[in-house]
């Protein structure tokens, strides 16, 4: 629990978003560390390194967020998302502008927008745009509910209703990460920290780091 705490804390005073932190993401048998030079990946198995940059067919060297769903890497950029058979790398590419965060179901794939929400229909391999009112920095999805991250405070999308919900006290600062534990939700802004209790659906606001 001290470690979260430490991170909420280092977290809270720089004020960075993702796209300044590399990222280390391990998936099946592999280990990516995100450069702004390309993904590095690390084969557990075979003990070698190799990487992963636009000759590979990535939209940019420098990617913001990484995921895994049914055996395809998603990478995000700046300047566009792409996804692979995670041992093939055979990447496609959809041109959005990405911000950070991501998040999966069984129908659709969610990254975070400079508009909102960009969302991928896996069955019929389209992408739409899913509007919130600023940029859109961080997502988790818990159950049927996508809590992003946003300029402006936060939003909640209810994806089986396809509608935002009522968020239930005003949040108006800019938030920059969550922070998905077991119990709780953390939601991460420049002067408090928003804290939501799964079990109990109760929220608490702890004054920050200004």
């Amino acid at each position: 629990m001290l470690n979260l705490l430490f991170a909420l804390i280092i977290i809270g005073q720089s004020k960075r978003s993702q796209a300044d932190w590399p990222m280390v993401f391990s998936a099946e048998n592999f280990l990516f560390v995100t450069t702004d030079v390309g993904i590095y990946r690390f084969d557990k198995k075979a003990e070698e390194w190799s990487i992963i940059t636009r000759k590979n067919g990535l939209p940019s060297d420098r990617a913001i967020l990484l995921g895994l769903d049914e055996g395809l890497l998603w990478v995000g950029t700046a300047v566009g998302i792409a996804w692979a058979d995670l041992k093939l790398l055979n990447f496609r590419i959809h041109d959005s502008l990405v911000t950070g965060g991501i998040a999966f179901d069984a129908d659709y794939v969610y990254i975070g927008n400079p508009s909102g929400i960009m969302r991928y229909d896996k069955y019929k391999d389209q992408w739409e745009l899913i509007e919130t009112a600023k940029a859109v920095n961080d997502l988790v999805l818990i159950d049927e509910q996508l809590f992003a991250a946003t300029d402006s405070g936060l939003a909640i999308f209810n994806t089986r209703y396809e509608k935002f919900e009522t968020v239930p006290f005003e949040v108006s600062e800019r938030l920059d990460f969550i922070i998905n534990s077991n119990r709780n939700i953390f939601f991460i802004g420049g002067a408090h920290i928003y804290s939501y209790t799964k079990e109990t659906r109760g929220w608490r606001t702890f004054v920050g780091f200004k």
